[in-house]
């Protein structure tokens, strides 16, 4: 399979993802609305939220394909993070609107309105078919870009499990009450993962180093290498999260800075070291 085929077949993978996650947040939104069900009303305005998410996905695999220029000198790997912050901002207001509109369902004696539970098995239901072949299909994706929205989508699946459990228990129990409690914990987790994002999204724009890189154990490897006397500076950070960068400046004797060869010979031993921790060095510095 060629290079251009495999972006081809993501990016088919992941617009069809976006058109069923789409679908499923129209369908969950009315039926939640037909069948009173708070859950699924609250679980809909996440819904919107992984079909935005998706969608920019969708586009921004597409963006992210393009070269560097003269005006984005790193590329374009970057323009994916603007959506995490979007979306992000966009599911913490959600969530704490329905958390506030649950929590006064709570509050009240008696509820105007009781949820049909066979309609949130339904709804469930077609959405556990909706979202398990979105995932079937990016599972045979091979970018980091659809693993992650495969892994969103799932965590989704077990959203929708605990509707169907709801209607379930609602079947045979009068405890109208679970529908409301469980749109609670919806948006409460909604609200703690849509914060998680928030933060490694700004985490990578301050340009922190990756939190699965220690600079340490990158020091201790350049420093092993023979020829390196001492590390001068070294300067670790993240374009998007998948590809890391590395500027260092390296202390060598002066024999090696006078050998040209031996010199670009420890440049590249330098490159080799760090490249199983996905890091690509831009610039090497030597003094004596």
């Amino acid at each position: 399979m060629t290079h251009s085929h495999t972006h081809e077949v993501g990016a088919s993978a992941l617009a069809l993802a976006f058109w069923l996650s789409l679908s499923f947040a129209l369908v969950e939104l009315i039926g939640g609305v037909v069948t009173s069900s708070l859950a699924l009303v609250t679980d809909s305005w996440h819904a919107v939220g992984d079909t935005l998410y998706v969608g920019l996905a969708w586009i921004l695999d597409r963006v992210s394909r393009r070269k560097e220029n003269a005006h984005f000198t790193f590329g374009y790997k970057r323009f994916s993070l603007l959506g995490a912050l979007l979306i992000s901002l966009l599911l913490i207001v959600g969530s704490v609107r329905m958390s506030v509109h649950a929590i006064g369902h709570l509050a009240e004696a008696t509820h105007a309105t009781e949820a049909n539970p066979l309609g949130m098995l339904i709804v469930a239901v077609v959405g556990i078919l909706l979202k398990g072949f979105a995932v079937k299909r990016l599972s045979k994706g091979h970018s980091l870009n659809e693993h992650a929205v495969m892994l969103h989508i799932m965590v989704d699946l077990f959203g929708l499990l605990a509707v169907v459990l709801s209607g379930i228990v609602m079947l045979f129990t009068e405890i109208n009450e679970l529908d409301v409690i469980l749109s609670l914990l919806i948006a409460l987790w909604i609200l703690w993962n849509a914060l998680k994002t928030l933060w490694n999204t700004l985490y990578i724009f301050i340009e922190a180093v990756p939190k699965e890189i220690k600079q340490e154990e990158v020091s201790a490897l350049i420093t092993s290498l023979d020829g390196v006397e001492q590390i001068e500076s070294l300067y670790l950070w993240t374009l998007d999260g998948e590809q890391h960068l590395m500027a260092l400046s390296v202390k060598v004797s002066p024999q090696m800075l006078s050998d040209s060869r031996s010199y670009e010979a420890l440049k590249a031993q330098i490159r080799a070291a760090v490249a199983d921790k996905s890091i690509k060095v831009i610039a090497i510095e030597a003094n004596a």
